[in-house]
């Protein structure tokens, strides 16, 4: 090793000690905006939507629609959503809550007689209400179009790539999701789960998101 090659060494375990750079994952900074998002393809919507003058909600309304596509286990419109902002020109903190409600069958005495309640098929949730509770921030605090904003998402459903904590998601929710052939067709469509760097192709759900994308919360409940 050259003396200039172990003084630069040198100056590098220097200038990356724990007081300077406290950090082993990068840290992003910006003046004007950002997006955080667990998924790239959920932050890359979000700052489209800000790229194109949307505000944060906007942004919020991008990145949960792309969550339903490549994180189903996380987030999506067969679920639930709560969301809080803060609304700077209003100076004041909102809360939406996007839960359903139970069905009407779904009372302490049926789970009583059933025995439990189940973690897995339709006797385990309640009425999706995440859709409404998006559809309800938009409409109130948005300023884009669901068309411009869902997009990204409804691309994505056409076929991603899919990621390795999904994959292994999709691997550990085999037995869960074995009893119902229609979740074994879409996520086993060659009778094994599908792994990470292959293409995930939902063309149901991208049909879904584009009534969605059309009509908003309404396509849940019009009329075929």
């Amino acid at each position: 090793m050259t003396k200039q090659l172990a003084f630069g060494l040198l100056l590098l375990a220097s200038a990356s000690s724990a007081q300077e750079q406290p950090f082993w994952r990068p840290v992003v900074m910006g003046s004007e905006a950002m997006v955080v998002a667990e998924h790239p393809l959920e932050a890359l919507a979000g700052m489209k939507a800000l790229e194109a003058g949307g505000n944060a909600i906007d942004a919020a309304v991008a990145v949960f629609y792309m969550t339903t596509v490549v994180e189903q286990h996380q987030a999506g419109v067969g679920g639930d959503g709560f969301i809080l902002a803060y609304l700077a020109k209003e100076k004041r903190v909102v809360l939406i809550n996007g839960t359903g409600p139970a069905p009407a069958r779904a009372t302490r005495a049926f789970y009583q007689e059933l025995g439990e309640i189940p973690d897995a098929g339709p006797l385990s949730t309640d009425v999706p209400g995440a859709v409404g509770g998006f559809d309800l921030a938009l409409s109130r605090y948005g300023t884009m179009s669901y068309g411009k904003l869902l997009a990204p998402a409804i691309e994505a459903a056409k076929g991603h790539p899919l990621d390795f904590w999904a994959a292994e998601n999709h691997q550990s929710a085999v037995d869960k999701i074995s009893p119902y052939e229609s979740s074994v067709e879409l996520l086993m469509p060659q009778g094994r789960p599908i792994a990470a760097g292959e293409i995930f192709r939902q063309p149901d759900l991208a049909r879904s998101l584009e009534a969605i994308a059309r009509q908003g919360a309404d396509a849940l409940t019009a009329s075929p």
